[in-house]
Parts: structure tokens; C-alpha cells; sequence
């Protein structure tokens, strides 16, 4: 479950990135640490981590 929401979300945050043409500068390595560690956080049921990743 965590990994289907973990994949969806990415989907959905790198395609509207791409729909709307922004230039992030932040290299595909990065967005997958950042994905990683929030879906660690889910795993790990911490929410406070988790929405400290989002921010």
C-alpha cells in the first residue's frame, strides 16, 4: 500500500512539473531521496517526519 502511494504521488508531482514547464534545477537523483525518506516515514507510521518532508 505504501509503495502504490508512494509511486502515485512521485507520478503525479513529476508530472505536473512537467505539464507546466518548470525548471526545478533539482536533479532526479534528489527527487528520489526526497520520495524515499517520505515513504520511509509512512512505513514507519511518523506522521511528523513525514509532513516535515512534505514542507
Amino acid at each position: 500500500m505504501v509503495q502504490m502511494l508512494s509511486n502515485d504521488l512521485k507520478a503525479q508531482v513529476v508530472d505536473q512539473i512537467i505539464d507546466l514547464d518548470i525548471q526545478t534545477g533539482i536533479r532526479k537523483a534528489a527527487f528520489d531521496e526526497w520520495f524515499g525518506a517520505l515513504k520511509q516515514c509512512l512505513m514507519d507510521k511518523n506522521g511528523s517526519r513525514a509532513a516535515a518532508a512534505i514542507t
